[in-house]
C-alpha cells in the first residue's frame, strides 16, 4: 500500500515541478519578448543554460541507446516551445495522479 502512495506522491510533486517550469518559461519568454509572448524552443533554453551538456548527451544517446532516439525524436522535441513541453508533462503527471486518486476513492 505504501508503494502506491509513494508513486502517487512522486507523480504529484513531479507534476508541480513541471508546472513551475511551465510558468517560469512563459514568464521568461514574455520578459525576453519585451511585452510580447515569443515562445522559445526547449533546445534554446538548454543551450543557454548548459551548452556543454547538450553537446555531450547527443553522442551518448546515439552510441549507447539508439540513434533513432536522438534524431528525429529528441531533436524534434527540442524544437518545440519549452512552455508546451513542460505544460504537456504537467498535464501528464498531474492528470495521472488525479485519475489514480479518483479510481482509489
Amino acid at each position: 500500500m505504501s508503494n502506491r502512495r509513494t508513486g502517487g506522491t512522486f507523480r504529484f510533486f513531479l507534476g508541480l515541478f513541471f508546472a513551475v517550469l511551465t510558468g517560469a518559461s512563459l514568464l521568461s519568454d514574455f520578459i525576453s519578448g519585451e511585452g510580447e509572448l515569443i515562445l522559445r524552443p526547449l533546445g534554446q533554453y538548454w543551450f543557454e543554460l548548459s551548452p556543454g551538456s547538450l553537446q555531450l548527451i547527443q553522442p551518448a544517446i546515439e552510441r549507447y541507446l539508439h540513434p533513432y532516439l536522438w534524431d528525429p525524436l529528441i531533436q524534434t522535441v527540442l524544437t518545440w516551445p519549452a512552455a508546451f513541453v513542460f505544460g504537456g508533462l504537467t498535464i501528464l503527471f498531474l492528470g495521472s495522479w488525479f485519475i489514480k486518486r479518483l479510481r482509489a476513492a
